[in-house]
């Protein structure tokens, strides 16, 4: 195993980006991080690593995985260092799959010994069984476990449906230029609604400022947030992309898919040519008020949505794209929405002898699904 050195390591990771694309049901998947590898590991958190192998035989680059990690909410009264495990990449040949035999083992002791890691978070969509067959079966005899926790839902907005009638939902949007969002009090909303979530961010802490020193563009974006009648506020995001840090390019589109977009790409949906960059906007630190119920925040999310829309480069984005966590998508104010809904697990990483804790399973889990 070896520490990554961008000068050696960069473009055979990119390599292998293209070599190991995520299959998906309707297209293959690859993360372009041109031109700067780590710049998404720095957005993802204040400390990371990325652990690589190379062949004994020639050199080459085998596989790789990373880790971002930082303090974060464990039960919404004490933080502990947690970690993101991400950019799992191994190529297919018998001594890559001995080196991932003992590599997990490895990653995870050196991640609590050296690095004072004391929980690790990884996801992996519904959609990638490969990964699923890989991971999230029985691996206990190779030394690790991953523990499911919950499934959201990565809802991709396509367009409205056409002459589908507008739900009447919450009052007018309000727009705040992120500068203004600490005094307005919408950092401070965000931040109470991340301490009830298992590994939430301290947002009332460092980690606002760090954002938007390491998410490109941020610091030039919108809040939007919704108030009720005594001013108090009901619901906050800001819309994103994170273009800036990785592009999603799709490759070998299925035929049923190309037929399947016909009608959205009428309406206006650029689905983009093999090849192309998969352009997202992501509703971000999308939170609500804790009595908020369902249908309150379904209401909520449709009128983010259309006022998304009103931003010039959204319009240009493939996608508007939200976290679920609710069943959201199934209720009456996203109905009027062609989308697309994929599943993502999430999991806890130990190692084979330890377990997670009883009181994480089935939590809402802070997990920002731009940056993973």
């Amino acid at each position: 195993m070896h520490a990554w050195d961008p000068a050696r390591d960069q473009d055979d990771a990119f390599r292998i980006f293209e070599q190991v694309p995520m299959r998906l049901p309707g297209f293959d998947l690859i993360y372009d991080r041109r031109p700067d590898f780590s710049a998404l590991l720095r957005a993802q958190g204040p400390d990371h690593q990325t652990i690589l192998g190379r062949s004994t035989k020639d050199g080459s680059m085998l596989g790789f995985a990373s880790l971002s990690w930082d303090e974060r909410w464990v039960d919404g009264k004490s933080k502990a260092r947690v970690s993101y495990i991400g950019d799992l990449r191994v190529v297919r040949s018998a001594e890559a799959s001995r080196m991932w035999r003992s590599f997990y083992p490895l990653l995870l002791g050196c991640a609590r010994d050296v690095w004072g890691i004391r929980h690790h978070l990884t996801a992996i969509l519904a959609d990638n069984r490969a990964a699923l067959r890989g991971l999230a079966a029985d691996t206990t005899a190779l030394g690790f476990k991953y523990h499911h926790l919950r499934t959201d839902q990565m809802v991709n907005i396509l367009a409205r449906r056409p002459l589908a009638r507008r739900v009447r939902g919450a009052r007018d949007v309000e727009s705040t230029p992120i500068a203004e969002a600490r005094a307005a009090g919408l950092v401070t909303f965000m931040a109470r609604a991340e301490e009830k979530k298992l590994f939430g961010a301290d947002l009332a802490g460092n980690e606002w400022e760090r954002r938007l020193r390491t998410w490109p563009d941020l610091a030039q974006a919108t809040v939007l947030s919704l108030r009720d009648q005594r001013g108090e506020i009901r619901a906050a995001c800001v819309p994103w992309s994170s273009g800036g840090l990785k592009k999603l390019r799709v490759r070998r589109v299925r035929r049923w898919l190309r037929t399947t977009l016909f009608l959205p790409r009428l309406l206006g949906f650029p689905f983009p040519p093999e090849g192309g960059a998969l352009e997202t906007a992501y509703l971000t630190h999308l939170s609500f008020a804790p009595n908020a119920g369902p249908e309150e925040r379904a209401s909520a999310v449709a009128t983010f949505v259309d006022a998304a829309k009103r931003i010039p480069w959204v319009r240009q984005s493939s996608l508007v794209s939200f976290a679920d966590t609710q069943g959201l998508h199934l209720l009456a104010p996203l109905q009027p929405y062609l989308k697309q809904v994929t599943g993502v697990n999430l999991y806890a990483v130990t190692s084979a002898d330890e377990a997670p804790p009883a009181t994480f399973a089935g939590r809402e889990i802070s997990f920002e699904m731009a940056l993973a």
